[in-house]
């Protein structure tokens, strides 16, 4: 799939997630606050009263603050979304801030 635009990107990251969710489940992420296929990266920090998913991909070093909601979108490495932030359909480029 030709993923240069963003409108691809996303779909091809949402068909990606599905499709480790049937070969590689324990690559993504569980949780009362994940909904669906969601990847978070190790050292990315989220609040528990954050709901985050389905097709979301968190890079290193993030943080979604509380209660906030994020949806169908890519968070690349360093970035931040603020307390009761609403992100939906969106890529988050490097050390960008939210909120």
């Amino acid at each position: 799939m030709d993923i240069g635009q963003p409108k691809d990107y996303l779909i091809g990251q949402t068909l990606h997630l599905a499709s480790l969710s049937t070969n590689e489940p324990a690559q993504l992420s569980k949780g009362d606050n994940i909904k669906g296929n969601v990847m978070v990266h190790e050292s990315a920090i989220i609040d528990p009263t954050a709901c985050v998913g389905p097709n979301v991909v968190v890079g290193a070093d993030c943080k979604i603050g509380a209660g906030a909601k994020v949806s169908n979108t890519t968070l690349m490495a360093g970035s931040t979304v603020g307390n009761f932030s609403y992100i939906d359909g969106s890529i988050i480029g490097w050390k960008s801030s939210i909120g």
